[in-house]
């Protein structure tokens, strides 16, 4: 990031931009649907509104192609997790084209992603920020969401919720126990 006469840049790609759009990124675990579209017409009509003011603006987006709902989805389908997320990453890539979206398109799985990631990752280990600790609750896979409390069931999807006992990794002090 620059900061240039009272604007934040954004540093893309070799290019300097003064304005950066991003949508949720989408889960490689399904075909794309009418949420997912609803949420890019909405993100591109304001990177449409930002470049007619005259700022250049970016709109990025992709596919997380991690996660026991893809390992699933995939074995549901016959295919290995890398198989099956190329293909749903490439409908959701072919469907922004379709329709005439101006995107940069990332996976989770992407080299450039990785290094990104593993960068800020060891900053933020380094500066004390990650710690590592035992973590047991009921946890519902397609929410990917750990539930509290007397919750037995997901309350989304009406599933008995799953037990789950993992080393995780926490954002905050170990010293408080923030994370």
């Amino acid at each position: 990031m620059v900061k240039t006469t009272g604007v934040f840049h954004f540093r893309l790609g070799g290019i300097i931009v003064k304005r950066y759009l991003t949508t949720p990124i989408y889960y490689a675990s399904g075909a794309p649907h009418l949420g997912h579209v609803y949420t890019m017409f909405l993100a591109d009509c304001a990177r449409r509104t930002t470049r007619m003011a005259g700022d250049e603006t970016r709109l990025v987006t992709g596919t997380d192609e991690h996660g026991q709902k893809i390992e699933r989805a995939a074995a549901l389908a016959g295919a290995t997790p890398g198989a099956f997320a190329g293909e749903r990453s490439a409908a959701f890539r072919e469907l922004w084209e379709g329709l005439g979206i101006d995107v940069s398109f990332v996976r989770t799985t992407d080299p450039a992603h990785k290094a990104v990631v593993t960068d800020f990752w060891q900053r933020l280990c380094a500066a004390g920020d990650i710690y590592k600790r035992h973590y047991t609750g009921r946890y519902c896979v397609d929410c990917e969401q750990y539930f509290t409390g007397d919750v037995g069931e997901c309350p989304v999807h009406a599933r008995a919720l799953e037990h789950y006992a993992e080393d995780s990794y926490f954002f905050g002090s170990p010293a408080t126990g923030t994370g």
